[in-house]
């Protein structure tokens, strides 16, 4: 799988990725022997406000997987934190 091929991701008008506030996550196992990733997103400030007030995400995701693919998504979102931050400036660095 190629996560650089663009066909597959939702795009704005503008061409640029087009991704959701991320509220909450958790994981759990299910059955038979897989792993499930829930996540809890706002579209809107509105709905992020809410949220505050609620503790409810507004929009929640859940998606079994494989052991296998869970490792493999894991080891793919540590990839691409480490690569983000060595790119980020130092706090002290920042404006």
């Amino acid at each position: 799988m190629s996560e650089n091929d663009m066909s597959k991701w939702e795009v704005d008008t503008g061409n640029k990725l087009k991704a959701y506030t991320l509220l909450e996550w958790g994981v759990a196992v299910g059955e038979p022997y897989h792993i499930v990733l829930r996540i809890g997103y706002a579209v809107s400030k509105w709905e992020w406000d809410m949220f505050k007030d609620t503790d409810r995400s507004p929009h929640q995701l859940q998606t079994a997987m494989s052991p296998n693919a869970a490792k493999e998504l894991g080891a793919l979102l540590i990839l691409y934190a480490k690569e983000m931050e060595n790119h980020i400036p130092s706090k002290d660095e920042q404006n």
